[in-house]
């Protein structure tokens, strides 16, 4: 996990070292209530999507089949929420 600041934005990336997401399946995966998983229920990514539109913000993905699953939470940093900035930026030095 790490966070960046670009351009008056926050960006949170978090990686995966998994098996990586086929490319068939890649536009599926926000889609409420695709699963590949037998006891997966399909809201966890379409529910973190309309939570990052609610805040103006993105989320998307980039994955290697086979190697690894990248996902980018954007949204526009305001001072007003400079706790929540700090803390991300907190998270990602320590590596959680």
């Amino acid at each position: 996990m790490s966070a960046l600041e670009i351009d008056g934005s926050v960006q949170i990336r978090i990686e995966d070292n998994g098996a990586g997401i086929p490319a068939d399946l890649q536009e599926q995966i926000f889609t409420p209530f695709f699963t590949t998983k037998k006891t997966g229920t399909g809201v966890g990514l379409t529910l973190s999507k309309q939570i990052m539109l609610l805040h103006k913000g993105t989320i998307f993905l980039n994955s290697v089949e086979g190697k690894v699953v990248l996902l980018y939470f954007n949204f526009k940093y305001h001072p007003r929420y400079t706790s929540y900035y700090t803390e991300a930026l907190l998270i990602s030095r320590i590596g959680f």
